[in-house]
């Protein structure tokens, strides 16, 4: 599945997730000509269960450790925060089995060879193969994942830079970006596939028959775990953001009875780490505009480097970052280095060191807050006051904040820190349109603004994060079905639990609540494409917008988009949902106006209607618009289609309550808020998922 990792999960350490001393395996299954499902089926070790204690508990019962033939299972958390994260908490540990098979590599040779045919035309050729019939042969009984995968590999062929990808031509793989590095275990459906072959046409492999022996193989989905239901005999792990755990945090804590805390003081003495009580500085500084955020940054800046000390600037966003680069206070500050995740590891490694010596300036983003040691060893800067830790952004995530402000004053020494916000920023974070800039006193602003609204966001991240958890949960209970009758040797069983299992993964069809098939449906987006969605806001609603589309193939779907901003236009008009690809949206980049976006939707509405098609509405947005609220027109549009199924999605944090009652003024409509890209996914499956035929 896109973004799944295909070797030993848990991931190693560098990418900050927790990590557990069990582990659990892909298997690779070559089938030249054996019948998986007469000779035998995929078979895969699956986590051990003990029973959650509290460390308590493990004193008392300490002599029983070592008596069982079963070692026990310690979860060991770096930093306790990644615990309640987007890639734990919530998320699932996919299961892949990896087939190998001629008549597979063949396949995805000669669809990246036909590529250029219309997808419909493309699959019928490829069904027609003889390589296709001699994969069905071999993989009787599962005629379905043969059909499967292979549309799915018809889909992705010409998404297969999308993402980008790094090619390691001396190893002959393929890589994928993840934290500050590339990582050459993910891999993304048949996109991968289809970028090993692209490299080997460029002849970028030094083995390119090896490259390819690794690229193209089959990867079937067969479960999926969920993290929340790992149980461990002990979790143990440390800390220096406990303090900043909201309540919601500890509720889930409570949940695994972590009820045993242990504080130990810093061996280097009390901490030489300012913020409320540095002289010359503003703790805590809201500006109005981006112009003004960039000229705070750079005087703060260039008086630390006349004061023979160094400042660290992090940005939330590498796109903020390049945007600084460009303007004319970058060229101000004279003794600089960037540490971006584009530059090579060399490179890095230069401006870390370099960043805490005396005169010197490093602008970074917020990947770099966490875990980068900027040591200090320069007594020069040390006797002028240590480095200075600018916050150019707000974090939503208090542990975040922490250890931004553990970039300096480390080991005892000396350091200050501050925020410089712009009020846009916090805006577009808190949903909110309230003014600041210059309206409280810094600590004020902090302890009854900034915390306060952070306070929500945590409480809205984690009811998504919750809501989530019931599909992944059921996903988890039939996976544990269907490997308990692998493991009982139940062939009959398994390949009905795995085909159960595999179709609700893959949510191929989702049948009505009436208990009635699926039927067609038009489903008319209208995407939000104004300037702030520029950068990754866009790629994230991209991949989320393919997300649907792989969703719901294979039905007989229309599809229509309008991309507005303070203008609306048509991208899409009736088209077949099996050939319609993201790669044929584009942002314009303007403000924000709703109306034109519903006006164009009415019409696209009305040409489905007249094929008897169903009517689905799905409006997101990044923002606020400035043309008012909409209810008649969405009212309207209920009149027109009283059976439409809407739903209004609200991309970011805060959340919209105009867009709230707007799904409101349609019966049924659903209103959802994603937080970020994974959330954005999440929200466009489910719709796809359940999606129904209501004639």
């Amino acid at each position: 599945t896109p973004g799944s990792k295909s070797l030993p999960i848990p991931p190693p350490a560098t990418t900050s997730m927790p990590t557990s001393t069990s582990t659990t395996t892909t298997t690779t299954v070559t089938v030249p000509s054996a019948c998986m499902g007469a000779s035998g089926t995929v078979t895969m070790s699956a986590p051990t269960t003990s029973t959650l204690r509290t460390v308590g508990q493990l004193q008392h019962g300490a002599a029983s450790l070592g008596a069982s033939n079963q070692p026990e299972e310690i979860l060991l958390l770096d930093e306790v925060d990644m615990f309640f994260g987007a890639d734990f908490y919530g998320r699932t540990h996919d299961q892949v089995a990896v087939l190998e098979s001629s008549e597979v590599s063949d396949i995805l040779k000669m669809i990246w060879k036909n590529r250029s045919l219309a997808r419909s035309q493309l699959l019928q050729q490829v069904k027609a193969s003889p390589q296709y019939q001699g994969l069905l042969r071999a993989l009787r009984g599962f005629d379905f994942v043969v059909d499967r995968e292979v549309t799915q590999m018809c889909d992705d062929v010409r998404e297969f830079q999308t993402p980008p990808y790094h090619c390691d031509s001396g190893n002959n793989r393929i890589g994928y970006k993840e934290l500050d590095g590339v990582c050459y275990d993910i891999v993304y459906g048949y996109r991968t596939a289809f970028a090993y072959l692209h490299e080997a046409d460029n002849k970028n492999f030094q083995n390119s028959q090896k490259a390819l022996t690794t690229g193209l193989r089959m990867r079937v989905s067969c479960g999926q775990f969920c993290y929340n239901k790992i149980n461990p005999a002990c979790i143990l792990g440390v800390s220096g953001t406990l303090d900043a755990l909201g309540g919601e945090e500890w509720k889930i804590m409570g949940k695994y009875q972590i009820d045993c805390y242990s504080t130990m003081p810093s061996v280097y003495g009390k901490s030489n780490f300012k913020w409320w009580n540095q002289e010359g500085v503003d703790p805590v500084t809201v500006v109005e505009t981006r112009a003004e955020h960039f000229a705070a940054i750079t005087e703060i800046v260039k008086r630390m480097l006349e004061d023979k000390r160094a400042a660290i600037v992090l940005f939330e966003t590498a796109e903020l970052l390049k945007e600084f680069e460009k303007s004319e206070y970058f060229q101000k500050v004279s003794q600089k280095n960037v540490l971006s995740e584009s530059k090579s590891h060399e490179d890095k490694d230069y401006v870390i060191k370099k960043a805490a010596t005396a005169g010197q300036a490093t602008f970074t983003t917020a990947v770099f807050g966490r875990g980068t040691d900027f040591m200090c060893n320069d007594q020069r800067l040390l006797d002028a006051g240590g480095v200075h830790i600018i916050q150019a952004f707000f974090s939503a995530d208090k542990s975040e904040e922490v250890q931004i402000q553990g970039r300096t004053a480390r080991q005892g020494k000396k350091g200050t820190y501050c925020m410089i916000l712009c009020e846009p920023d916090l805006h577009k974070l808190f949903g909110s349109k309230r003014r600041i800039a210059g309206q409280m006193a810094p600590k004020d602003l902090y302890n009854n603004y900034l915390e306060i609204e952070r306070a929500k966001l945590q409480h809205q991240k984690h009811q998504t994060i919750e809501k989530s958890l019931a599909g992944a949960e059921e996903r988890d209970g039939m996976t544990r079905q269907y490997f308990q009758a692998l493991l009982a040797g139940s062939l009959v069983m398994s390949q009905q639990y795995f085909k159960d299992l595999y179709n609700k993964i893959w949510a191929a069809v989702r049948q009505g609540r009436s208990g009635g098939g699926g039927g067609p449906l038009h489903v008319v987006f209208c995407l939000d494409g104004s300037g702030s969605m520029g950068g990754s806001p866009w790629r994230d609603l991209m991949q989320a917008f393919t997300t649907f589309l792989n969703t719901r193939r294979g039905n007989p779907d229309k599809v229509s988009v309008v991309i507005f901003d303070d203008f609306s236009q048509v991208a899409m008009s009736m088209v077949e949902l099996n050939s319609a690809l993201s790669s044929w949206l584009s942002m314009p980049g303007g403000g924000t106006r709703f109306l034109p976006a519903l006006r164009d939707a009415q019409q696209l509405l009305s040409l489905g209607s007249q094929e008897k098609l169903a009517p689905v509405l799905i409006f997101m947005s990044d923002g606020a618009n400035g043309d008012g609220d909409c209810l008649s027109e969405m009212q309207h549009l209920h009149q027109q289609h009283p059976d439409l199924q809407c739903h209004t999605i609200f991309f970011g944090r805060g959340g919209s309550e105009r867009l709230r009652l707007m799904a409101e003024a349609v019966p049924d409509g659903q209103y959802h808020h994603s937080v970020d890209g994974i959330a954005l996914q999440e929200t466009f499956k489910s719709i796809a998922v359940g999606a129904e035929y209501t004639k």
